[in-house]
């Protein structure tokens, strides 16, 4: 996630969700690089986002970094509908190799939107099918083509803003809430 942060542009002071971050070690990492931002780790899974994961993860990176942590970490537990999060919370939310294992997809673009600032930026950093129908070979669910991510974003009131390369077979999709 590091060769995205001119991408992202955190800044001390915002508000990051990260959805679907699993034990949240890269979005902890990059708290502590970035410091005095306030990260809200989001997943379905208490057995892999929990506070134990959370304290080995800063232990990890304050130790990496050779600094102290200064930004705060929030754990939530959500549904595959449901964020519970106030109406534009977040200043910026990240995606990773995620959106495609939402089991209703247009349900979570719709807490997506409605959690967001106006204005806020979406980085989703996905797999993309190279044809209709391909499976993502890790988890068996099936992968959105760079068109369809697009579309379902627009759809639900974003504003498409660019797409970069994040790897052979994954692209980082940047869109911003009207």
């Amino acid at each position: 996630m590091n060769q995205f942060l001119e991408t992202f542009s955190l800044k001390p002071g915002e508000k990051i969700g990260s959805l679907g971050c699993g034990g949240g070690i890269w979005e902890i990492g990059l708290g502590v690089l970035i410091g005095n931002l306030d990260v809200v780790l989001m997943d379905i899974n208490p057995k892999l986002l929990n506070p134990e994961e959370v304290q080995a993860a800063l232990t990890y990176w304050e130790k990496h970094y050779a600094k102290v942590n200064t930004s705060t970490f929030s754990i939530l537990i959500n549904t595959p509908q449901r964020i519970p999060l106030a109406d534009q919370t977040l200043d910026k939310l990240l995606i990773s190799n995620a959106f495609h294992e939402f089991s209703d997809p247009e349900a979570m673009l719709r807490e997506i939107a409605r959690i967001m600032k106006t204005g806020g930026s979406v980085f989703v950093e996905e797999q993309m099918a190279r044809f209709a129908g391909e499976i993502h070979e890790g988890c068996g669910k099936p992968l959105f083509t760079a068109p369809e991510l697009k579309q379902r974003f627009e759809k639900a009131g974003f504003i498409f803003r660019q797409a970069m390369p994040a790897s052979e077979i994954a692209q980082l999709v940047t869109f911003q809430r009207l």
